[in-house]
């Protein structure tokens, strides 16, 4: 799924590498459909940088400085030579972090504690009328304390309107409490990889279909989808109802999804295709799925 920028606007961009490589430098440029340069803002990199103490468990990080330590970000923590990536769910005022999947053992004392996002402000003057479209790429270059550089590139589109993320953190959050209370836990981070789930599920089902999620004049129509989808990712996690068979019970839930999705954009109407601003207010074809299990 594309990255949305929404023209006339300025934008925070983003990146941390999947296997943990702790940036030393790093740059960034938003490049044309032809591969020429737009704009190449500057780089900062989280100044995150400290130890933990010998009150440290596998499930929880205790701290020398927490200052700067963000929920819902991703750190490398390197105990005994192996660096792992781990993203925080909570912080208390200890300070100890807790991070959303524990280590296969508790960190020694004085095992780093270091920050992995790089982040970067394109511009508004960038993100102009004229390119509103498709197509668009992000670019970051980066290089570790050994000097190895690494690379890594983004999709971006630049949009009209913005995707509505058909379920938030916090209505996944009052979903467990009321289907599951059992097996409720207050973890915000929980809850918000359920949603990105969700939001990446949705949007990759509309691509499917040759379309783009931003050139919906509604997307608060997914919701409906957007709800089947969740329960089915928290099925996948195991939030289930007492006695069920957990295939079956998933099959269900994936064939209400895709009934769901079949009926909005099937019906739905305000679809930009040409990206002028303007729907289209032309009859969308029905399309459909088949589902293997």
């Amino acid at each position: 799924m594309a990255l949305a920028l929404l023209f006339g606007q300025s934008h925070t961009v983003e990146h941390t590498d999947r296997r943990g490589v702790i940036p030393a430098s790093a740059s960034v440029r938003l490049v044309n459909k032809d591969g020429s340069e737009i704009t190449a803002p500057t780089v900062s990199i989280d100044s995150v940088s400290t130890t933990t103490l010998n009150t440290s468990t596998a499930e929880a990080f205790d701290l020398q400085d927490a200052t700067g330590v963000v929920a819902g970000r991703y750190y490398a923590i390197t105990h005994e030579g192996v660096t792992y990536r781990r993203r925080i769910g909570e912080i208390d005022s200890t300070p100890t972090v807790y991070p959303t999947a524990a280590l296969p053992e508790a960190p020694a004392t004085g095992s780093a504690f270091v920050g992995l996002r790089m982040s970067a402000t394109v511009p508004d003057s960038a993100l102009i009328e004229a390119r509103i479209g498709d197509g668009y790429r992000l670019e970051w270059t980066y290089t570790d304390a050994a000097g190895e550089t690494y690379q890594a590139a983004q999709e971006v589109a630049i949009v009209r309107w913005t995707w509505e993320d058909p379920v938030t953190p916090d209505e996944v959050a009052e979903y467990v409490a009321q289907a599951h209370p059992s097996q409720y836990e207050e973890s915000r981070q929980v809850w918000a990889q359920v949603a990105e789930q969700v939001a990446r599920r949705v949007a990759n089902e509309v691509e499917a279909t040759n379309r783009r999620p931003y050139l919906f004049g509604d997307s608060a129509a997914f919701r409906e989808p957007g709800y089947h989808a969740m329960r089915l990712a928290l099925a996948e996690r195991g939030y289930l109802p007492p006695g069920v068979d957990a295939s079956l019970f998933s099959r269900d839930i994936a064939r209400e999804y895709h009934a769901e999705m079949r009926k909005v954009i099937g019906g739905l109407r305000t679809y930009d295709a040409d990206s002028d601003g303007r729907p289209d207010q032309k009859p969308r074809g029905f399309w459909s799925s088949r589902i293997v299990l």
